[in-house]
């Protein structure tokens, strides 16, 4: 998953810095899609830069969505353990769940 895609992430409320505005698709397919790619490549490509912080941003997000969209996230096909989670989650899912509130 390349940088923009993890800017598209952030757009759509997951708690990373978008490094450029940019336009994107705020459809719900579309979010659906960008949290599947980003699982894929969290998942599939642990050695990436950052990867810690991208992973525990995603992990936010997806509580937010789970939290405040259940729709949305069942749409996902994926599921959640926060049970292992860093603390630090609680407070990026706050940011998350404040975006997310913008976007959808």
């Amino acid at each position: 998953m390349d940088d923009t895609c993890w800017e598209n992430l952030a757009h759509w409320g997951a708690p990373l810095i978008a490094r450029q505005e940019m336009e994107f698709d705020r459809n719900e397919g579309s979010i659906i899609e960008v949290i599947k790619a980003a699982h894929h490549s969290l998942t599939h490509h642990p050695e990436q830069p950052d990867f810690e912080r991208k992973q525990d941003a995603f992990r936010a997000l997806c509580l937010a969505l789970k939290t405040h969209y259940p729709d949305h996230w069942q749409r996902t096909g994926l599921t959640l353990d926060p049970s292992d989670w860093p603390d630090r989650i609680i407070k990026l899912y706050r940011i998350a769940k404040a975006r997310l509130g913008v976007v959808l």
